[in-house]
């Protein structure tokens, strides 16, 4: 090989090199946003949405996300589902598979599957594989094994977000009234300790009660009798005093017409004295 010859083989490869560290590094710098968003995991994800929907209880989103977590591994499963078709090309009824490869199939019973190395749909009849692929050209057999679980999905979380929600305001509804009922029977209690209060109290002290409205009573009777008495007293005073004012009249009345009786015999007796001298 020549100078010239070796210089363009180290020229081509250099070239390349170069080729392939651009393509690398144009890669990685395409990929890594993409990886960043996908370290986002589905239980973060969920646990997102639960928050934007103002459900913040570490043990009630644990759950909903374990639930939501199981019900999609389950939806998943519908991803490998087959529309059951169970005849080859030719219209024949497929057997089961049975032990057919140590039983590999057995659960399939007589479908029409792809085998482990096979491209197209296969059943068994006679223990040898027959095509049955013919049925699934036209994709409208396949398109009816595909489910959209995405939506599934979707709808089952907003479904029971909505209930949820619904739940938390009948649940705060419901422990409102509770509270209210509590409150009111608090305050009954309250009364009803009160009266049974007032009437122990009653009750352990009626005979002191008692006494003291005998003595309370006997002291009105004195009372009463001593205002009695001094009514008595006064209408006697009066009485007697009228009497006494009577008899101050006929004193008064005797004595004025005494000391006119006097005084008539006093003007006859010095009349008479002048007379007689």
């Amino acid at each position: 090989m020549t100078s010239t010859s070796t210089q363009i083989v180290l020229y081509i490869s250099f070239i390349s090199c170069i080729i392939l560290i651009s393509y690398y590094y144009k890669n990685n710098n395409h990929n890594e946003p993409f990886n960043t968003e996908t370290k986002l995991s589905q239980e973060q994800k969920l646990d997102n949405e639960l928050e934007t929907n103002d459900i913040n209880d570490i043990e009630t989103k644990t759950k909903m996300i374990n639930y939501f977590i199981e019900f999609q591994t389950m939806l998943k499963k519908a991803d490998d589902m087959d529309a059951p078709i169970s005849i080859n090309n030719n219209g024949n009824d497929c057997d089961n598979w049975n032990e057919y490869d140590n039983g590999k199939y057995n659960d399939k019973k007589n479908n029409c599957i792809k085998p482990e190395s096979s491209t197209i749909r296969q059943c068994l009849i006679n223990n040898r594989l027959t095509s049955c692929s013919r049925y699934y050209k036209d994709g409208r057999v396949e398109g009816l094994s595909k489910i959209n679980t995405n939506d599934i999905m979707d709808n089952m979380i907003n479904n029971t977000i909505i209930d949820l929600k619904e739940k938390q305001i009948e649940l705060t509804n419901k422990t409102n009234d509770i509270d209210s009922i509590l409150n009111e029977l608090i305050s009954q209690r309250n009364l009803e300790n009160q009266q049974l209060f007032f009437v122990d109290y009653n009750t352990n002290n009626l005979e002191d009660k008692k006494t003291l409205y005998e003595k309370t009573n006997k002291e009105f009777e004195r009372t009463e009798n001593d205002v009695n008495i001094n009514k008595i007293q006064f209408q006697d005073f009066l009485v007697k005093k009228e009497i006494i004012g009577k008899q101050i009249d006929n004193y008064y009345y005797y004595t004025k017409w005494l000391i006119i009786f006097l005084i008539i015999v006093g003007l006859f007796n010095f009349m008479f004295s002048n007379i007689l001298e």
